[in-house]
């Protein structure tokens, strides 16, 4: 069986990397690294963007001419993002974050270098524990950085109101996020991404408003206001609406089964992203644990040309994901058209594979390493237009588009559909947005293609919408 060493030369590294090792692993853990959790990138079947792209629902459905609240947001507005960097540099600084969730765990004696140091030392892990097995992973030289100088170059680049991810049936709120990038030199960054639960879980999605408004409030306020209503928001909650809502910034809503804390860097090569969940280990210090990075498949998965030497979990977890990508995956990726989505606009919003964490890598590489388009065997290709009477090469490129390393590189520009006139090249083809470098927001605050064009607009609808009339449509679905 093939291992892929640091110590190997760049080509090596950059070979398909993952392979599966046996290991005797309690239920318990079993059951920790499998079930499924929030997507980081991407969505769930649940959530108030796919419920609104399954009903045809993505344009704003009403006017908000009498909706004053509203009247302020737009796709760039702090209803949705703040990226001015000498406003958030001070109340955001990564250090406050660290110690803020060090003390909500039940380790509050952990340093927030001790915690850094704990992702700082995974990229010197060669394999990472995932259920029954171990599967394989780059040794980077992101573990020979210094936690806490790294802490002191982390700045905080962004806020990121993800309300668009809240579960429609009232589960949770959506994602509340914190974006830090290495100002000088190879960018390391860091995202911190929160599950905010719901303050009034017993009436649903409608225990959500508060927080919506929260958002909405926001451009209505001067950026002094703005930032110091958020900066209490975020570390200590507030009061909106005599309704009292609770931090963004605690362990509870980075662990299992909620939010997640994940890395884009690109210190070593390839450009890469991993996800790691807080947890207390048995030494009692506050840590952050890898996990497997959601939506975002093992390539290996994609390749029925495993050969006899490959583990047998392998080819039995590989024929199993090959049959559910065709019989699931697939009309997930193509529910636009279910829909009858054809706009440029709404089917980019649409798009979603929905793959279940038990065939998740646990790193996504930004190159062809991890492009299923790439990894997938002709065998494979051929089953798919056989099966499903679609284009192969489109296909895969969709399930591209959701992975981790597919949006924030490789899918950029690839063609997502032949538009109407149903042929490739034939001048209506439409095109998955660009990114920003392997970014969707620099060092310096400027923000992708992708985000401008396509998911801020796409967010602002679902906020407009929402916070006009709170339960429009839910009943449709």
């Amino acid at each position: 069986m093939k291992m892929f060493k640091l110590l190997g030369n760049l080509d090596q590294r950059k070979m398909s990397h993952t392979r599966l090792l046996f290991s005797c692993v309690p239920l318990l853990l079993t059951l920790v690294f499998t079930m499924p959790s929030q997507a980081s990138n991407s969505r769930s079947s649940n959530d108030l963007i796919a419920h609104f792209s399954s009903n045809g629902n993505l344009r704003l459905l009403k006017s908000t001419e009498n909706c004053p609240i509203t009247k302020d947001i737009t796709p760039t507005s702090s209803a949705l993002v703040v990226n001015d960097l000498a406003l958030l540099e001070e109340p955001f600084e990564l250090t406050r974050t660290l110690s803020t969730i060090i003390t909500s765990t039940s380790a509050p004696d952990t340093t927030t270098s001790e915690l850094l140091a704990t992702m700082i030392d995974s990229f010197g892990e060669s394999t990472q524990k995932k259920g029954k097995v171990f599967l394989d992973k780059d040794v980077r030289i992101e573990k020979d950085l210094f936690a806490p100088l790294l802490a002191q170059q982390l700045k905080p680049v962004g806020l990121f109101n993800r309300f668009d991810l809240a579960d429609k049936d009232g589960a949770h709120c959506g994602e509340y996020r914190i974006v830090y990038a290495r100002r000088f030199g190879s960018p390391f960054n860091i995202i911190f991404e929160a599950v905010y639960p719901n303050p009034s879980p017993e009436i649903g999605l409608a225990g959500c408003t508060n927080v919506a408004n929260f958002w909405a409030s926001l451009p209505s306020l001067s950026n002094d206001e703005q930032i110091e209503k958020l900066e209490d928001f975020y570390f200590n909650g507030i009061v909106h609406n005599d309704e009292k809502l609770t931090p963004v910034i605690t362990a509870a809503n980075f662990a299992n089964f909620t939010g997640q804390v994940r890395t884009n860097t690109f210190v070593d090569n390839p450009w890469q992203l991993r996800e790691f969940k807080v947890k207390v280990d048995s030494e009692n210090k506050a840590v952050f644990n890898p996990v497997s990075v959601k939506d975002s498949p093992l390539a290996e998965l994609y390749d029925k040309e495993l050969t006899a030497d490959e583990p047998l979990t392998l080819r039995r977890k590989g024929n199993r994901f090959r049959a559910r990508f065709i019989d699931t995956f697939t009309p997930n990726l193509f529910a636009p058209e279910a829909s009858n989505i054809d706009d440029e606009f709404e089917l980019i919003n649409s798009i979603s594979l929905n793959n279940q964490n038990k065939f998740n890598d646990v790193q996504s590489s930004a190159n062809n390493s991890d492009n299923p388009t790439s990894k997938a065997s002709q065998d494979f290709k051929n089953r798919i237009v056989k099966q499903t009477g679609f284009d192969a090469d489109l296909v895969l490129d969709r399930a591209g588009t959701q992975t981790c390393g597919g949006c924030h590189k490789f899918s950029s520009g690839k063609v997502v559909s032949f538009g109407k006139d149903g042929v490739r090249g034939g001048g209506d083809d439409i095109l998955w947005p660009q990114d920003a470098g392997f970014v969707h927001i620099t060092r310096n605050g400027s923000l992708s293609q992708a985000l401008t064009e396509f998911f801020l607009p796409m967010r602002e609808i679902v906020l407009k919408q929402f916070v006009c009339d709170p339960l429009v449509n839910l009943e449709k679905k």
